[in-house]
């Protein structure tokens, strides 16, 4: 069986310049790490034959919850894009799905990108959002991690450790036991013997 890294290659690959960019919009840092990661695939944006925008909340910059606002930005017409939004998996989860499009065999050259405009709401704008929102964790001033520790992802390897430890504790305790029954043992048996010896 075939891996994945068989059948996929990253060819090309492009990163908008980071920081408060309040002056670029939503498209343009779409338009701009596309156009770099074509230009390092050395391939043209039109031959792209599906896309995958990774975003978490694009209506922070005034986009739908589609993936046209991709669409839109590079002018593309009758090419599938899905919107993945996941979270803090979003990024993984658009390039694994591009990933396995082209491993399936469906597509041959496809785009996963990710874009965030968070701040463009104000300088407390993800939790203000979360808050007014009504999410049931996050409105309540609840980060990611403290949502995730609280719904009990992670739990079973927590567990399975604990009950390793602890068996890794009755082993010893059994370990130790046997040696000192046979320290009693060998003991016995020297006695036996130095007693037919005399």
């Amino acid at each position: 069986m075939q891996s994945l890294k068989d059948k996929v290659a990253i060819v090309g690959v492009g990163c908008t310049k980071f920081g408060e960019r309040f002056d670029t919009g939503f498209s343009d840092l779409l338009i701009e790490s596309v156009k770099e990661a074509c230009e390092d695939a050395g391939v043209a944006p039109r031959d792209l034959e599906a896309a995958w925008l990774g975003s978490f909340r694009p209506w922070f910059a005034g986009e739908r919850n589609t993936g046209s606002p991709l669409a839109e930005a590079m002018g593309w017409v009758n090419k599938p894009i899905t919107l993945v939004s996941n979270i803090c998996a979003t990024g993984m989860d658009a390039l694994r799905n591009a990933c396995l499009a082209v491993a399936s065999g469906v597509y041959d050259l496809v785009l996963a990108v990710g874009v965030e405009k968070m701040r463009d709401l104000g300088s407390r704008s993800l939790s203000e959002t979360n808050r007014s929102e009504g999410h049931p964790f996050l409105g309540k001033g609840r980060t990611a991690p403290g949502f995730f520790a609280s719904s009990g992802f992670g739990q079973p390897n927590v567990v399975a450790r604990v009950r390793k430890a602890s068996s890794l504790k009755t082993e010893r305790r059994k370990k130790r036991k046997m040696r000192k029954k046979k320290k009693k043992l060998s003991r016995k048996n020297m006695r036996k013997s130095l007693s037919t010896l005399k």
